[in-house]
């Protein structure tokens, strides 16, 4: 299934934990359930890529070394590239996110 322009979507690491976004910005793996924290929007943007909404209304950003999920506006940090690996027409399979500056989000079992 393709990502479409106000999807609602959460994101379950390979420590089969979701992803979470802090009200100070910080993105934490460590969500056992989908809630409000875990449940992120996507916005296409005018290049084939897609931004990344908190349930904070914050974007989520490429910062080189990491990232974060503190800004106001999608600009060019903020334009991910979603990549799926695995059976496209099932529905399974994994996803990498790579952000605007080209790293791509991971997350450790901290």
């Amino acid at each position: 299934q393709d990502l479409e322009d106000g999807d609602c979507i959460s994101i379950r690491t390979s420590h089969n934990r979701y992803l979470s976004a802090t009200e100070d910005g910080t993105l934490e793996g460590n969500g056992i359930l989908v809630g409000p924290w875990e449940i992120f929007t996507v916005q296409a943007t005018e290049n084939g890529k897609f931004a990344i909404l908190t349930n904070g209304d914050k974007y989520v950003a490429d910062e080189g070394n990491a990232f974060v999920a503190d800004r106001s506006e999608a600009s060019l940090w903020e334009q991910m590239t979603f990549e799926l690996h695995g059976d496209e027409g099932s529905g399974e399979g994994t996803i990498a996110i790579q952000g605007g500056q080209g790293s791509y989000l991971s997350v450790t079992n901290d």
